[in-house]
């Protein structure tokens, strides 16, 4: 199907760019020196395109869930799918997971916000709404999963 093929582009592209743009070995060795301003510039420009491509409307109308909105719901459920699988994953190895991964992540909480906001309103409106209640599951599952990884990460010192 023609929806999916762009779903699948725009996820593919999007989510090369977000694995590419992590920090180089020692950036933070020296934390008196000044930022990379092009590294940093790179970052917020791949975060600005993820946030775009899984940009939800802020509110239902009265027709339904639009074909825009069903595509990026899609890519968004990708790019959740694709940032919490190195999240989960560490999580059961005992490992910190990718800076990427939750750079990623966390690039797209506006548009997981809006899909709350979609959840709640579909709710009051339509009923459930499953792929809304998916996306949220799946937000969830994995920043509970980040916030494991990282509170282990760090050893437990008694006061």
């Amino acid at each position: 199907e023609l929806l999916e093929l762009i779903s699948q582009h725009f996820f593919q592209s999007s989510m090369s760019l977000a694995s590419k743009c992590g920090y180089p070995q020692g950036y933070f060795d020296d934390l008196g020196k000044n930022n990379d301003d092009d590294l940093e510039n790179e970052r917020n420009d791949v975060r600005e395109v993820l946030r775009t491509l899984a940009g939800m409307p802020s509110i239902i109308p009265p027709a339904g869930v639009s074909v825009a909105t069903e595509v990026s719901c899609s890519i968004l459920m990708r790019i959740i799918e694709a940032c919490g699988k190195p999240i989960q994953d560490a999580e059961s190895s005992d490992m910190l997971f990718p800076e990427t991964a939750l750079h990623a992540f966390s690039a797209v909480a506006k548009p997981i916000n809006a899909v709350a906001i979609l959840y709640s309103q579909s709710l009051r409106q339509n009923g459930v709404n499953e792929n809304l209640q998916s996306i949220l599951h799946l937000s969830l599952r994995v920043a509970c999963s980040a916030g494991r990884c990282i509170i282990r990460s760090f050893p437990v010192v008694a006061v």
